[in-house]
């Protein structure tokens, strides 16, 4: 919110994921906690009228949640899910793709050369600390 990032969670799925589109199960629990604090920040503030944006790296979840016509290849996925969609359509959120050599939350999930995460660090805007002796 406010080109900030407000929160990360890396947690196991609960179900065997049968294709590549299951990240789209992964993004339902993003979509609630999204939704929520955008009512808590309208509370507050009086104003958030533009959707909470939501970084994403899989094209095909992306896709489901924009895309009614998708649903023939996705009937596997519990209609609870489909809260996403509900909330795209309904402009509380807003689902971008981001390509994995840029997404700056692997820096928090996965073990990453060293390169790679200071690119991921200076685009978060986390500085280096550097210590006096």
């Amino acid at each position: 919110m406010r080109h900030s990032a407000f929160t990360w969670q890396s947690k196991k799925h609960t179900s065997v994921a049968l294709s590549k589109a299951e990240a789209y199960i992964g993004l339902a629990g993003a979509a609630q906690y999204a939704v929520s604090l955008k009512l808590l920040y309208q509370v507050i503030a009086d104003t958030l009228d533009k959707p909470v944006l939501i970084n994403e790296d899989n094209q095909e979840a992306n896709a489901i949640s924009r895309n009614p016509q998708y649903h023939r290849k996705v009937k596997h996925i519990d209609i609870k899910y489909y809260f996403i969609r509900e909330q795209v359509h309904n402009l509380n959120i807003e689902l971008q793709y981001c390509c994995t050599s840029k997404t700056i939350a692997d820096m928090l999930t996965k073990g990453l050369g060293r390169v790679q995460l200071q690119k991921s660090r200076e685009l978060a805007g986390i500085k280096e600390l550097t210590v006096c002796k």
